[in-house]
């Protein structure tokens, strides 16, 4: 069951041992929304001190505000679980289909993939490809039509514009969408892929004028910490396209969607604690239900209160939370 976040298991004084009362978020998700009973023996959860992975320090990660957020991460960034993360961040944005958990750790212990540039070199691969096991246990190959699936679909994905490879880089607070802002944003300046290596992004003027005058510094040192990555991915022949004639149109012009926070969230931050992040991402917050609003937050997407009712019948979706801080770190919702 989801908690979101360790401030959420602190607000509700959670811990090992105790009954809780679980709902169903997002018609799917098992979300715990209260403690219904505190045992004598229950143990306190330790807020994690190190990474359970590679051993190195956590922290919070920084907010488009430039303030510690909720989320507590890893810091290492040579992390083995986090670069696989990464490259399924890859797979995800650019939804190449075919590689789920299982076969992407399969392929990351036979093939020795270390990053999203080693996927563009599987079809040399193909023969052994068919033969790797996704499942011990039933002696599960991947199969030559399967292996032929994955690979065509990571070929279709050979030729980028620059928003979708920056944006699936796995770049924290840098989602494709972001990257179209900033493009447009900086006048030219971030035309080129070129221009993000350059270090410009350290300059507060343009960092400004690009719509992140507190992010400019962390996700350049992002992008030149992926380095090696990015000339990985040019090296194995994914084409970078040149921008749209679009994104330089007046910022006032873009299409914009508007979002409405309902009630108390879970985690007790305030609608003015998301508005900035969401701006980035072209959404702006209301504060009624009308006709063509976009997005309803509430606690509970499920609820039938009348507000809910009433966005469902003008066809609003309703989200929670959880899907709320997807959306202002960049990513996009599921269907």
């Amino acid at each position: 069951a989801t908690l979101g976040n360790f401030d959420e298991i602190a607000r509700l004084d959670l811990a090992l041992g105790d009954q809780v009362w679980v709902i169903k978020a997002n018609d799917i998700i098992p979300k715990i929304i209260r403690v219904t009973h505190r045992p004598p023996q229950r143990q306190p959860i330790p807020i994690p001190s190190a990474c359970p992975f590679c051993g190195g320090e956590v922290g919070r990660k920084i907010t488009t505000g430039g303030t510690e957020g909720a989320i507590l991460a890893c810091r290492n960034r040579d992390c083995p679980q986090k670069s696989i993360g990464k490259i399924a961040r890859w797979i995800k944005s650019l939804d190449i289909l075919g590689i789920g958990d299982a076969v992407l750790n399969a392929l990351v212990e036979r093939f020795a993939i270390e990053d999203a540039g080693d996927l563009y070199r599987l079809r040399d691969q193909a023969e052994a490809m068919a033969e790797l096991i996704i499942n011990p246990e039933k002696e599960l190959h991947l199969g030559a039509k399967r292996t032929a699936s994955i690979l065509a679909a990571i070929d279709a994905t050979r030729t980028l514009s620059l928003s979708q490879f920056l944006g699936a880089l796995g770049i924290e607070a840098l989602g494709q969408r972001r990257v179209e802002l900033m493009i447009a944003g900086a006048g030219g300046a971030l035309d080129r892929l070129d221009d993000w290596r350059a270090g410009t992004l350290r300059d507060p003027a343009l960092a400004e004028r690009a719509g992140v005058p507190n992010l400019g510094g962390p996700i350049q040192d992002a992008i030149d910490a992926l380095s090696p990555v990015i000339d990985k991915l040019l090296t194995h022949g994914v084409e970078i396209l040149p921008p749209a004639e679009d994104l330089h149109a007046p910022a006032d012009t873009a299409p914009r969607r508007t979002l409405c926070i309902s009630g108390r969230l879970p985690s007790g931050k305030k609608k003015a604690d998301y508005q900035e992040a969401l701006a980035a991402q072209g959404i702006d917050l209301v504060d009624n239900v009308t006709q063509g609003l976009d997005l309803l937050v509430l606690a509970d997407p499920d609820s039938v209160s009348a507000k809910a009712v009433k966005a469902r019948k003008l066809g609003v979706r309703v989200i929670g939370e959880e899907a709320l801080m997807a959306l202002a770190a960049g990513e996009a919702l599921g269907d």
